[in-house]
């Protein structure tokens, strides 16, 4: 049932090791995108299984069904014990997420329509799901919009997540999640004082200083318009995981039917930020890995190489193959794929740090 997925640092490799941040996701339009940061315990949308952990927070983008069509799931496999885990959705979808959460435990559990009381007790010994507690109990539904601020706490982290929801512009109700992780650290003029005999001379307010660092911003989906009302996002974070549905000429009127990205569009706000480490998710079905990531080799396409595309490596390579045997005793093969000795890897100034974001 878990996805196969790709792996990414989302701190560049100067940072000191207790800032580190992971992204562990799956990301492809209409199949499946869902992103899991283990340091922070926490799951951006759920539309593929990618942990076997059960994550203390939720953030959910939009409810297309490739961002949540694996909760049910999820849920289930939450423990009993398990406290309801905070599910954030934008607030005009919390009544019928619960819908939706109810009838997939009567489809899985239930007799019939008429059968609200067979209420199987048991958990699943092989796959540790459980079945005596109704989904919907099991998590938290809480709803968000635009403006939001979140103070969520994580546990075995000292300093709590804050999370700003801004607005995307997709099909259907949509947010972004702007993560930062509050800080509480002694103020400068105190360093190297006794810290325990100021305690019980000094409130904590003027021993201490709060500040905020920011993390990642995860956007949902999107149209380029989310650069033009959150501007700031470009300002504030040095991460920005965002979609990039379509790359190719001929799919521009695709990409403003659906309100989905388009490289045409994403390109000159990368360009303009080469201190932004851009993160693509949600390609197109139509490009394989290796056509996604070959996209973006050559210089020109992304001049600062501050874009990462999350494919998995091994798919890369195993489709470089399969394209080079079936090449191999063609003539007609364009020179520069002919020349490859090798499957591509990312440029970016992560995966190559020559120069870093």
């Amino acid at each position: 049932m878990q996805a196969e997925t790709s792996t990414v640092s989302l701190t560049p490799h100067t940072a000191p090791s207790h800032q580190a941040l992971t992204l562990v996701g799956r990301s492809w339009a209409g199949d499946g995108t869902s992103c899991f940061v283990p340091e922070l315990h926490c799951l951006w949308d759920c539309g593929a299984v990618v942990t076997p952990r059960t994550p203390h927070a939720i953030f959910i983008t939009h409810t297309h069904a490739d961002h949540v069509q694996m909760l049910p799931y999820l849920l289930h496999r939450a423990t009993v014990t398990d406290q309801p885990i905070p599910l954030y959705l934008p607030a005009a979808f919390v009544s019928r997420l619960r819908d939706y959460l109810h009838a997939h435990q009567h489809l899985v559990q239930s007799g019939g329509d008429d059968d609200d009381d067979n209420d199987t007790d048991y958990t699943d010994t092989d796959t540790k799901m459980s079945y005596s507690r109704p989904l919907y109990e099991r998590c938290t539904l809480v709803p968000v919009q635009p403006g939001d601020e979140l103070t969520v706490r994580i546990p075995a982290r000292r300093d709590p997540l804050l999370v700003r929801v801004v607005a995307c512009h997709h099909r259907i109700d949509c947010v972004g999640y702007s993560c930062w992780e509050q800080q509480t650290t002694l103020r400068p003029e105190y360093r190297g004082q006794d810290v325990a005999a100021l305690r019980k001379q000094m409130a904590a307010d003027a021993l201490f200083r709060t500040t905020r660092r920011p993390l990642f911003c995860f956007l949902g989906d999107t149209t380029h318009r989310v650069w033009t009302q959150h501007a700031e996002l470009l300002q504030q974070h040095h991460v920005i995981v965002v979609e990039c549905t379509f790359l190719d000429n001929a799919t521009v009127n695709k990409a403003v039917a659906t309100r989905h990205m388009h490289w045409k569009e994403l390109q000159p706000i990368v360009n303009a930020h080469p201190n932004v480490w851009f993160v693509l998710l949600h390609g197109s079905l139509r490009y394989s890995s290796l056509q996604r990531l070959r996209f973006f080799q050559p210089p020109d396409v992304c001049p600062h190489r501050n874009v990462h595309v999350l494919v998995r490596p091994e798919d890369v390579a195993r489709e470089w193959q399969r394209e080079r045997d079936k090449n191999a005793n063609k003539t007609n093969v364009r020179s520069e794929e002919a020349e490859e000795l090798a499957p591509p890897t990312c440029q970016c100034v992560r995966c190559q740090p020559s120069t870093g974001v």
